[in-house]
């Protein structure tokens, strides 16, 4: 019974996500590419510099590069 309820619920999870309207999502979209962003290379280099010298051993990997607002337009 547990069963059935799960993929009963499952089943109308995903009818409904797939009812989300597409025209939100493209003015999300619209907005999100009017700003450009570039990687934040100084704070990169300063943080990986900071880990190679550390005395803890280490690496840094960036899964989310930090970045900062580019000053040209698109």
């Amino acid at each position: 019974m547990f069963k059935l309820m799960v993929l009963l619920l499952t089943i109308a999870c995903l009818a409904l996500a797939g009812c989300a309207s597409p025209t939100a999502l493209e003015k999300t979209s619209e907005a999100a590419t009017n700003n450009k962003y570039d990687v934040d290379w100084e704070y990169v280099t300063k943080i990986e510099r900071n880990s190679r010298s550390s005395a803890l051993p280490g690496r840094v990997i960036w899964v989310n590069p930090p970045m900062k607002k580019s000053d040209e337009k698109l």
